[in-house]
């Protein structure tokens, strides 16, 4: 399996910075430029060896989540803040969990939420190919009053040489109150 280089998902965020928001809620401005500086800053950061991830003890990431939304009516930017647990414990059933919050677009405010759950930590991840952890992203978020099922996953890894920073990739499905489905795809990226 290829690997798809980790940054380049990134570039959802830069995508972003079109337009600017409307509406209640956290600016899609603002989300767009404090992504894109973070995504900046951790663009060459080697990746935290699989093998020395800790073996106990939590730790908690904040940061921002990207992703593009591609229907039969055009394309979508989406912004978001992002938080993500990372629990370290081998015998952990869960060890990465968190949400996705305060989504917004060009188009203004984002209701909802997207939990981030039912994961995997893979500690002999080949960093060529394979990503250190996986979970699912779903969810329900709402704009204009419409509702949209979100079942998507994410997909990362730890860097920095004190494993300071995670990122990767976002891709699933949005379904509309119809039941037509909608692509979706980008990146995240967090720091502790």
């Amino acid at each position: 399996m290829f690997k798809p280089i980790h940054f380049t998902a990134l570039i959802a965020l830069g995508g972003l910075a079109a337009c600017s928001s409307s509406g209640g809620g956290v600016s899609y401005d603002e989300l767009v430029e404090d992504g894109e500086a973070l995504a900046a800053f951790y663009e060459d950061a080697e990746i935290f060896p699989a093998g020395d991830l800790p073996t106990s003890g939590r730790a908690t990431y904040n940061g921002y989540m990207g992703f593009e939304v591609e229907g039969d009516e055009g394309g979508l930017d989406v912004g978001g803040k992002m938080e993500m647990t990372a629990d370290f414990d081998p015998a952990s059933a869960d060890p990465i969990t968190g949400r996705v919050y305060d989504l917004a677009s060009e188009e203004g405010s984002i209701g909802g939420s997207l939990r981030i759950d039912n994961s995997t930590l893979d500690r002999n991840a080949d960093p060529d190919e394979e990503w250190q952890f996986d979970a699912d992203l779903t969810g329900t978020l709402s704009e204009d009053g419409d509702d949209f099922e979100v079942n998507a996953y994410i997909m990362g890894d730890f860097v920095g040489s004190e494993r300071e920073g995670a990122r990767g990739v976002v891709f699933g499905e949005i379904s509309d109150e119809d039941g037509a489905s909608m692509d979706m795809e980008g990146g995240f990226v967090v720091e502790r």
